[in-house]
């Protein structure tokens, strides 16, 4: 339920069939953010942590699961990628 929350979809379409395009569409940069911080942090596990705890510079104390939960997923990747 917290991930169809984080990518705005129902709980029942991240089980469904047939939102199988939507959920994947969301899904792709959130994959992506994850990736590139665990390529930086060294690993899934440290990851997850920086992704959920860790505040990102510039924005008030919000982490970029903050972030991408206000539909800021592009200002995550810009950092990153910075």
């Amino acid at each position: 339920t917290e991930l169809a929350g984080l990518i705005g979809v129902a709980r029942n379409t991240l089980a469904a069939k047939a939102g199988a395009r939507k959920v994947d569409a969301a899904l792709s940069p959130i994959v992506r953010i994850l990736s590139m911080a665990g390529e930086m942090a060294g690993g899934e596990q440290r990851a997850a942590i920086w992704f959920k705890h860790q505040p990102i510079p510039g924005w008030a104390g919000k982490t970029a699961y903050d972030l991408v939960r206000e539909g800021k997923t592009d200002k995550v990747l810009a950092y990153l990628e910075a």
